[in-house]
């Protein structure tokens, strides 16, 4: 029980020094796992003094996220386009200069 409750008080103070108290969490922080690794208990001379509390991060929260790509008809021009401009060395504009010195030598 002292020991829930103290991870518990940890996590909040975790949340209050990371971030002042004013900002949300992010999400990591708010699914902190604490893993009790090792416990050492030192008795007191007096019931008064007070305790020291040592604690390690070993692995550093980090923060999750998705990438969701979506692909439509402007995308697959674009790609095109990419294409055309660094393999063959064509862009659009290129093409609509090419039309026009056809039609201006024809006329």
């Amino acid at each position: 029980m002292f020991l829930n409750q103290f991870l518990a008080d940890i996590l909040g103070l975790t949340k209050k020094v990371l971030f002042n108290g004013e900002q949300s969490c992010i999400q990591s922080c708010l699914e902190m796992e604490i893993n009790l690794i090792g416990e050492n208990t030192i008795k007191l001379q007096d019931g008064n003094d007070p305790g020291l509390v040592q604690l390690e991060v070993v692995n550093v929260p980090t923060s999750r996220y998705e990438r969701i790509v979506a692909k439509d008809s402007l995308d697959f021009i674009v790609s095109l386009g990419g294409v055309g401009g660094l393999f063959f060395g064509i862009s659009l504009l290129s093409l609509i200069e090419f039309m026009y010195l056809l039609l201006r030598k024809s006329v």
